[in-house]
């Protein structure tokens, strides 16, 4: 039984990640984890599965373009350019506005 819980855990948490992922991606990108690999390896080291680049970077372009989060390209010498993301005021109003709704959903889930 203990498998099958766990099993089901990771079903629910892919789940809610992809259904969630702009939102969840925009409150990691609040937290500081301000670059795709790094929201990568977030995702794999905290829910076991792993993402593809080819998932995560056309999600932050739309973001971007939809102008919730500002990408700035930064250099380190003998590294590779990194793009690094911020939240936008804009993006911080959409972040506050989705915990409140989640919040609302979550409340109703437990009646």
């Amino acid at each position: 039984m203990e498998g099958e819980e766990e099993e089901n855990l990771r079903w629910i948490d892919e789940k809610f990640l992809k259904a969630f992922a702009r939102i969840y991606y925009l409150n990691l990108i609040e937290k500081g984890y301000s670059h795709g690999y790094e929201l990568i390896k977030f995702v794999e080291n905290n829910y076991g599965f792993k993402l593809s680049p080819s998932s995560i970077y056309p999600l932050l372009q739309e973001l971007e373009k939809k102008g919730y989060i500002k990408g700035s390209w930064s250099h380190s010498e003998g590294k590779p350019d990194k793009r690094t993301y911020t939240l936008t005021p804009r993006g911080k109003r959409l972040l506050k506005q989705a915990r409140e709704r989640i919040d609302d959903l979550i409340a109703k889930l437990s009646k």
